[in-house]
């Protein structure tokens, strides 16, 4: 695991339901140089989209209540933040799964588990791909302000 040292430090925010799994990647994404912010839910995510601009979202798609397929949608759909890049980080794993998230408005796709140097190049990949859009002023009372 190498500390990314060439850029400022992005913004990410970790959805998911299970704490364990929060906490695990709070620290390691902590560890790499990024400041993280998690959520456990998705109506929480929506609550704090309001307030925070991320640069990336890793986002668990089953999750009770809202699942990440609603919440990426509603994200996506939102004029403030559709530009956040989306990075499903989830259990399903067949190619059909993947395009389903995909086609949610996910920017990219890892399956669990995985390992921590494949998140991090995923991570670094899509931040460099959304570099030039990053920063877009946002006005507040939108998601992503």
């Amino acid at each position: 695991m190498e500390k990314r040292m060439d850029v400022k430090p992005a913004k990410i925010l970790v959805v998911d339901d299970h704490p364990e799994f929060l906490e695990f990647l709070g620290r390691a994404l902590t560890m790499l140089g990024w400041s993280v912010i998690t959520s456990s839910n998705g109506r929480d995510a929506l609550d704090k989209l309001k307030y925070i601009k991320p640069s990336l979202i890793l986002m668990d798609m089953l999750m009770p209540g809202m699942d990440g397929f609603e919440l990426t949608r509603i994200v996506k759909k939102d004029s403030s933040c559709r530009d956040t890049l989306i990075l499903a980080v989830t259990a399903l794993s067949t190619s059909e799964n993947r395009q389903r998230c995909l086609q949610a408005g996910c920017d990219d796709f890892i399956s669990k588990p995985f390992r921590l140097p494949d998140l991090q190049n995923r991570i670094m990949r899509l931040l460099d791909k959304g570099e030039l859009g990053s920063g877009i002023k946002r006005s507040r009372g939108n998601l992503c302000s």
